[in-house]
Parts: structure tokens; C-alpha cells; sequence
């Protein structure tokens, strides 16, 4: 089981002693993007846009669910290889992981980026603007 992993455990608690510093949150699927996702020209837009309108940036990743962007770079975050595509109970868990943490951090708008072969555009529905 992939998800008893050290590495993939140790994150989630990690995670969740996540501090939100915005009550919006922008999440962009790693599809596509280029690594390191700091130099990801979509990813820098979100970055450049968050600075201005107040907005935690979040990369979505399956088993790691949501990476802050600013941690992106550090391991085991930057150093992953998935098969694709991603099966129906990863995609579920990590969607699970996902509306749990932005309930847990009281987001009240979140946007989803880039998303469309995972299909978690139902998430910003989560949002209460």
C-alpha cells in the first residue's frame, strides 16, 4: 500500500500543521507542469497572482494530495514518478484528502486549476463565496 510509505505518512502530518495564510486558495494539478513547479511559467502566473490578491497556491499531486508551492521543491515533493493514468480509488483518496484539509483550514474560496484529467473541479465547489 502506497500510502503506508514513511515518506507519504510523515507529509501528511506535516501537512497538517499547514498554517493558511488566506482564507482563498488556488490548487493546480501537476499535469503537464514542469519541475521544479516554481519554474513552471502556469505555476509562476498563480504565484505572481496570489502575491497580489491574497491567495495560498497549492500543487495537487496523487498520494501527496495537495503540496504547498513554497515547499514544492524539497523532498520527497520535487522527486516523484506516477504511472498514468492515475487509477479510480487513487483519484478518490486524494480528492477525500483534499476536501478534508480545505474544511480543516476553513477556505472560503478555492479555485482549481488545470485539472482536467483528474477531475476534482468539483472542489471549488467547496468554496462558500
Amino acid at each position: 500500500n502506497f500510502w503506508s510509505k514513511p515518506e507519504i505518512r510523515r507529509f501528511g502530518k506535516i501537512l497538517n500543521r499547514y498554517e493558511p495564510k488566506s482564507k482563498n486558495a488556488v490548487l493546480i494539478c501537476y499535469e503537464g507542469l514542469n519541475r521544479p513547479f516554481l519554474e513552471d511559467e502556469l505555476v509562476r502566473k498563480y504565484v505572481s497572482i496570489s502575491l497580489r490578491e491574497n491567495k495560498d497556491v497549492f500543487i495537487v499531486v496523487p498520494f501527496f494530495g495537495l503540496i504547498p508551492i513554497y515547499w514544492s521543491d524539497s523532498y520527497p515533493l520535487a522527486q516523484f514518478e506516477l504511472s498514468e493514468p492515475v487509477d479510480d480509488l487513487v483519484r478518490k483518496h486524494m480528492i477525500d484528502v483534499i476536501k478534508d484539509f480545505i474544511t480543516k483550514k476553513n477556505y472560503s474560496k478555492v479555485e482549481v486549476v488545470n485539472c482536467k484529467d483528474l477531475h476534482i473541479e468539483s472542489i471549488g465547489t467547496l468554496s462558500s463565496s
